[in-house]
């Protein structure tokens, strides 16, 4: 998972399209956002996970919560105001 109140506070400019290494909280792990198809997805994305934990197995990029990070950070930057 992304650290993402250091990465606000050590790369402010993440907010304006800048794209630094991401930083991970570690050994946190969270599966979240799988909507109405949870219940079908939810055994598959618990496979997933333990691959990743227990055999250091990469995600498929279209599962990864970083995909997202720095559209989440732009978006913020509108919302807040910031200059």
């Amino acid at each position: 998972m992304i650290d993402t109140p250091l990465m606000l506070e050590k790369y402010p400019k993440v907010m304006q399209g800048a794209k630094p290494e991401l930083q991970y909280v570690t050994n946190l792990y969270v599966i979240n956002g799988l909507g109405g198809r949870g219940f079908v997805f939810a055994p598959l994305m618990a496979t997933w996970l333990a691959q990743l934990i227990v055999e250091e197995k990469e995600l498929d990029t279209r599962v990864q919560p970083d995909r997202l990070f720095l559209k989440w950070a732009r978006k913020l930057k509108n919302e807040l105001g910031v200059l």
